[in-house]
């Protein structure tokens, strides 16, 4: 009994020391990889990205597919502003896959040619004289999906760009007005998702070690109706957008 009591006291005594050691061994590990840390290696996977904000001012415009009852007839001006994040590929800075998000404000003028219960539904049953002119002012909060391809520095401080890519949309706000009824919600009206294709170039200009200045031209076009019950009517914008890659 003596001897089952002393070799179990033996038993957690080991236990417990190899325990205690195995911590300790944890412990002088990660003691050592804080030690020798180094921002190399957050440096080296940094290289392949940068990241900019740009403000955009941008002319919207509704058009209507192939005319009809609704005809688009003037544009809005408006800003929209955003983050960008590029992610070299191909192991070089020349090509990039370009996403982050923007806040686009735009909308248009379309004249209504024919009565419509969506329309009066919008305006609490105001009826819609046929000839009148409509204004929408639309929001949304857009992500794209683009690449964008660059040229070879140009006087080792300009650079080319064009891209090309798909937006993916959606709508915070819309306001419709018309006659006397102004700043009408207009949500319940307008498509919560909208999709377009985006088209643009511009010139790149670095003016610090990791500052970069940018310019270019926008176009994006809806591909989707983004009015519900009426026929395709799309939300298209041009954009003049300025911005730094940090």
């Amino acid at each position: 009994m003596k001897y089952t009591k002393f070799i179990a006291l033996l038993a957690i005594a080991f236990v417990c020391s190899f325990g205690l050691n195995a911590q300790n061994a944890k412990q002088d590990t990660v003691v050592k990889k804080v030690k020798s840390f180094t921002f190399d290696g957050v440096k080296s996977v940094g290289q392949d990205y940068r990241f900019g904000i740009h403000l955009s001012p941008t002319i919207g415009t509704i058009n209507p597919e192939d005319g009809g009852a609704y005809v688009g007839d003037g544009s809005v001006s408006k800003l929209s502003f955003g983050i960008i994040l590029d992610k070299y590929i191909g192991g070089s800075d020349r090509y990039a896959f370009s996403t982050g998000l923007n806040i686009v404000n735009k909308g248009g003028f379309v004249k209504i040619f024919e009565d419509s219960l969506v329309l009066d539904r919008a305006f609490d049953d105001y009826a819609v004289p046929e000839g009148s002119r409509m204004k929408l002012n639309l929001r949304y909060w857009e992500i794209p999906l683009s690449l964008r391809l660059r040229t070879d520095p140009i006087q080792e401080k300009f650079v080319g760009y064009g891209q090309v890519g798909w937006i993916n949309g959606f709508r915070t706000k819309a306001k419709g007005s018309v006659a006397d009824q102004t700043d009408v919600n207009f949500r319940k009206e307008t498509r919560f998702f909208n999709f377009s294709l985006s088209l643009g170039a511009g010139v790149e200009y670095k003016f610090g070690e990791n500052s970069t200045a940018m310019i270019g031209l926008i176009w994006n076009r809806g591909l989707n109706g983004m009015m519900r019950d009426i026929e395709k009517v799309h939300a298209n914008h041009f954009a003049v957008q300025i911005g730094i890659f940090y």
